[in-house]
């Protein structure tokens, strides 16, 4: 390919995101779920790389690194709803480099969609609102619509309606462990069969008072991912006994982290987490 043929060439980074504590309240006719949790950006990330050319022309999409299914990749999917709603005619080339694995409760999938619709707006000065943003986003997916401005969310409704929260984690370090098998999200929603009254406490909302109270967070898909898994409550467990202040699941998982004091304390427990049965990552929060 011709460098001339070449409009815009970037590379930009998309970040995962850990769920700390997720409440189910209530489930609507259409199958979705109203939820509560504090969502958390870490530094674990998918590059994607994107070029827009002067040429006129379709979407091309490369995945390396993890393997996913490119017809149903949310990277295509914003990128042609881009296209066809706001007359870009330009082809575009995607090349993600995925490292975050699918089915661990991660988000990559709908940050690789929020970080390039972010992108395609700001270079393409399309001038998207953010209001609009959020309703693109709930077209690819609920979890979505948090990637738009990232960091420290706190998420209710469908985990679609977020509002933002101060640095609550700035000085803590976060261990994610990741099995080698995967949760599949819908699996997980329909074993959710426990009474969910609407007027159940908040109480990952009530756990943000000062000081937190760590002990009051909990997610809910626990109940039905650990009797299935139990290798989940030995990573947690383990997390624990290596002091770390709390440790879960991450939305229905299967990526399992612990939060530390300080990045040595983090490093330290991550050596005494088997490397060969887990991917070990010690990361940190973002905020932007």
């Amino acid at each position: 390919m011709l460098s001339e043929e070449i409009l815009i060439e970037a590379t930009i980074t998309s970040n995962a995101k850990i769920n700390i504590g997720l409440n189910i309240f209530d489930k609507f006719d259409s199958g979705y779920h109203i939820l509560e949790s504090l969502i958390q950006e870490i530094s674990i990330s998918d590059i994607v790389n994107i070029k827009i050319l002067k040429s006129n022309g379709g979407i091309q999409l490369e995945a390396k690194g993890i393997d996913c299914p490119i017809e149903d990749n949310t990277c295509y999917k914003i990128t042609n709803y881009v296209k066809s709603h706001y007359k870009i005619k330009n082809k575009i080339i995607i090349e993600l480099h995925k490292k975050i694995p699918i089915g661990s409760g991660l988000g990559g999938g709908s940050s690789n969609a929020a970080s390039i619709l972010n992108f395609l707006d700001k270079t393409l000065k399309i001038n998207i609102t953010k209001k609009k943003k959020i309703e693109i986003c709930k077209t690819i997916g609920m979890d979505v619509p948090f990637f738009i401005k990232g960091g420290l969310q706190y998420a209710k409704g469908m985990g679609d309606v977020t509002q933002n929260m101060p640095p609550l984690f700035k000085n803590n370090f976060f261990i994610v462990a990741m099995p080698k098998f995967k949760i599949s999200t819908k699996w997980a929603y329909s074993k959710i069969n426990k009474p969910l009254p609407n007027k159940k406490m908040r109480y990952n909302l009530l756990a943000l008072e000062e000081p937190l109270k760590w002990k009051s967070f909990k997610n809910d898909f626990e109940d039905v991912v650990i009797p299935r898994y139990p290798e989940i409550r030995v990573l947690k467990e383990a997390m624990l006994e290596s002091g770390a202040i709390y440790s879960s699941l991450s939305g229905s998982g299967s990526a399992v982290f612990g939060i530390y004091n300080n990045y040595d304390q983090a490093f330290e427990a991550s050596k005494k987490i088997d490397q060969k049965k887990y991917h070990i990552t010690v990361t940190s929060p973002i905020y932007r």
